[in-house]
């Protein structure tokens, strides 16, 4: 099975979760971000696989580490629920 960690660790979903979380439809997301509008959409459907850089973009809007991104909780089925008050991963 040829699976990549990006759509392992479900990153599409877990950016989607972090960006409704904050209100930001994905045209905001893009321009506050410097990230394309086409290149967010694919993340999120699963259909492309970001750079760290992206990432790194993605996430520094957010005031977050890319590490955290991957600490997002999501609920089982469609889509993805970002739990702000998760607090710090433990170890």
């Amino acid at each position: 099975m040829d699976m990549r960690l990006w759509e392992y660790y479900r990153g599409g979903e877990r950016m989607e979760a972090v960006r409704t979380f904050f209100g930001l439809s994905i045209a905001a997301a893009a321009e506050r971000s410097g990230i394309p509008e086409s290149a967010l959409v694919s993340y999120e459907n699963q259909e492309g696989e970001p750079d760290v850089e992206t990432i790194q973009k993605f996430c520094d809007l957010f005031g977050m580490a890319i590490e955290d991104l991957f600490y997002v909780e999501l609920e089982e089925g469609e889509g993805g629920d970002f739990d702000a008050d998760q607090g710090e991963p433990e170890y």
